[in-house]
């Protein structure tokens, strides 16, 4: 009977969100559709799954995802959808599972001079995954919503020389947030850019940004802004490479913070390796409904290992600071950590089986009762399938 519920609960799910999102797209009617499907199954262990400092029971666990990319567009107007759903269930904690949908829709219309870019993000997920490394508030499985809309142009002035300009609108709800320490909220951010390629591998960019958090639990908003000037370099084929740094402001009506945002990356693109490494810092909003500022360090490397078997790593470090503290307010700080590697081997042109492990280590530092330390790591097997791409 479960199980029935299961694959029901998943055809289901996966079907009104790729049919929403279709619906969303019919104004293109004229424009050639591509669809591409993917799929995957796993089965695998988790220890402490809900990250609780005195351990928890390991769970065995189950995984299916059902995801697609919709393309179409005319000489003009480019459009793509991405529906994506997840369901995970747990042998022995039914609160464990998750259901969860993604609906991510990007667009662009393009002039003699002018793009104009426009992208829309849906999430129906859970705090097990959405507070990890943030809030750190992830021992109560309760639903989030989160959605983000953004919209804006990009103008050519020469062929060194372009400006744009962009706004952002996010709103995150929880379900019964207020008993888990979490608060709604909402943001709105606006931001003004130029940049200047001083030759054809490097350009400039300076970037003004100004935002508005408004949170359930907050009586005021918090008000930010950060002006960053950046450089972003091709070094030969492979190799590129992009620098930003700025000073940034913040005030809570009642207390103010002045400080610095920066961001470098490095990215190498061969036949057979990709890598990425980057060091970030930068103003975020997260579940508590307070403005954090956001340390991170992330690492991603792929290595084709032969014709049909190929390696990933990822790793990543963050710190999340609340800027500012009160009596509503727990000074929280939550440091995460995470390291996985996979194999993954193509046993048919669309098939491939995949053997993943994963470590992640979190530590939430507070005045208040969530305080502590907690680690676990995950193992699983997967089985992988990359439908072939459609003509609609």
């Amino acid at each position: 009977m479960r199980t029935q519920a299961f694959i029901t609960a998943i055809r289901r799910n996966f079907a009104l969100g790729l049919l929403s999102g279709c619906a969303a797209c019919l104004p293109a009617g004229a424009a050639e559709w591509q669809f591409t499907p993917t799929s995957s199954l796993s089965s695998g262990y988790s220890e402490n799954p809900r990250f609780l400092p005195d351990g928890s029971d390991g769970q065995q666990q189950a995984t299916a995802e059902l995801a697609a990319h919709l393309a179409g567009g005319t000489e003009r107007l480019t459009i793509g959808l991405d529906p994506r759903a997840t369901f995970s269930r747990y042998r022995s904690d039914q609160d464990l599972d998750t259901n969860n949908q993604y609906l991510g829709l990007s667009s662009s219309w393009q002039t003699e001079r002018t793009l104009w870019s426009g992208n829309a993000q849906f999430d129906h997920d859970s705090t097990q995954t959405s507070e990890l490394g943030t809030t750190g508030l992830v021992q109560n499985n309760s639903r989030r919503q989160n959605v983000m809309a953004s919209v804006g142009p990009r103008v050519t002035l020469s062929e060194t020389l372009s400006t744009g300009a962009n706004v952002q609108w996010t709103d995150v709800h929880y379900k019964d947030g207020l008993s888990s320490g979490l608060s709604d909220y909402s943001r709105g951010t606006a931001s003004l850019f130029g940049t200047l390629a001083t030759s054809e591998r490097s350009r400039f960019t300076l970037s003004v940004s100004g935002s508005r958090l408004e949170a359930a639990r907050n009586l005021r908003p918090t008000d930010d802004a950060s002006a960053t000037l950046g450089l972003s370099h091709e070094m030969g084929q492979q190799w590129s490479a992009s620098l930003s740094a700025g000073p940034s402001w913040a005030d809570s009506g009642e207390q103010t913070r002045r400080g610095t945002v920066y961001s470098a990356d490095v990215t190498r693109q061969g036949e057979r390796q990709q890598f990425t490494a980057g060091v970030h810092r930068r103003l975020d909003p997260i579940g508590t409904g307070f403005l954090s500022l956001t340390d991170a360090i992330t690492l991603n490397l792929s290595q084709r290992l032969s014709e049909r078997m190929s390696a990933a790593f990822t790793g990543s470090v963050t710190r999340n600071r609340e800027l500012f503290s009160g009596a509503s307010n727990e000074g929280r700080e939550t440091r995460y950590a995470s390291a996985s590697g996979s194999v993954s081997w193509t046993v048919a042109s669309a098939w491939s089986i995949s053997i993943s492990i994963e470590d992640r280590v979190q530590e939430v530092v507070s005045s208040g009762p969530n305080s502590g330390k907690a680690d676990g790591y995950r193992a699983w097997l997967g089985l992988n399938w990359n439908g072939p791409t459609r003509l609609l």
